[in-house]
């Protein structure tokens, strides 16, 4: 199936993905959707588990950006088009801003995706403190979080300084003070005061933690729940939709798109597409 997305390309691709996808029955859940990134090939989908097979993915388009192959796309964020004037920004056509990162390279992508399926890209950001392995981003109110796997650090970004002066990080929290196999976070979805969640690749496991922040500067983090063994988890998100965590994962030649109730702490799949997806945001 690789051979196929080399050699056609990525409308083939997605074809592909949805003739051979697998799918397990699904309680009822309301309409929610996700951007997905492909390392490879380097692309964009939209899509929406609550719709029937041949409907769920919604567009699919590749991303202008140099292809590095397996140091390409790792980490994806949206700044919503209600967000973007506090950053000095006009608004754009689609959900909003997306940014995406490069395994290869400590920089920041800003995109656009036009409604004739093309993305224009805007401008970037150089992110000083990091020279490569950015893994992970999430943006939450006016704050970006950006995690360096290999460095070991989650860094905090106030978003309006950087976009205006690729300003440092204003503060750094070092992994070290979270007991586990903390080697290689390629996902987070970090929410204050509440649980936040990291998604550990080279420790095949789902991570969740309290208070993130607070507990990183304390030195005093606990493990509250642990979900493994997850084969190749790279990203997660919140699903504000239907209440649900949504994570997406590896398996031979496909990614799997899954559910994780933490009350329940049952992982149910919802997708599996055969292409190397790397990152996942909700769409508000």
């Amino acid at each position: 199936m690789l051979g196929c997305l080399a050699r056609h390309g990525l409308l083939v691709a997605i074809c592909c993905s949805l003739l051979l996808t697998s799918f397990t029955p699904a309680a009822p859940t309301r309409p929610s959707r996700f951007l997905l990134l492909s390392e490879r090939p380097p692309a964009l989908i939209e899509y929406d588990p609550t719709l029937p097979k041949h409907q769920q993915t919604l567009r699919s388009a590749r991303l202008p950006l140099q292809d590095f192959g397996n140091r390409g796309p790792e980490g994806i964020a949206l700044i919503p088009n209600a967000d973007v004037e506090r950053f000095g920004l006009p608004q754009v056509e689609g959900h909003g801003y997306i940014i995406v990162t490069i395994e290869a390279k400590g920089q920041l992508y800003f995109l656009e995706w036009l409604d004739d399926n093309s993305i224009q890209r805007h401008f970037t950001r150089n992110l000083p403190q990091i020279e490569n392995d950015i893994s992970a981003l999430q943006y939450q109110d006016g704050t970006l979080w950006v995690m360096a796997s290999s460095q070991h650090n989650l860094y905090e970004y106030d978003l309006a300084t950087l976009i205006a002066t690729n300003a440092p990080a204003r503060i750094i929290y070092p992994l070290e003070t979270i007991k586990s196999r903390y080697t290689d976070i390629e996902g987070i979805y970090i929410e204050q005061p509440a649980v936040s969640v990291l998604a550990n690749d080279s420790g095949q496991e789902l991570l969740v933690i309290d208070t993130y922040s607070d507990c990183l500067e304390d030195f005093n983090c606990q493990v509250l729940q642990r979900f493994e063994p997850i084969p190749d988890v790279s990203d997660i998100t919140w699903d504000s939709v239907n209440n649900r965590f949504i994570f997406v994962s590896g398996k031979h030649d496909y990614s799997q798109i899954s559910e994780l109730n933490l009350v329940t702490e049952e992982i149910r799949e919802l997708h599996r597409i055969w292409t190397d997806l790397e990152g996942i945001v909700a769409v508000p």
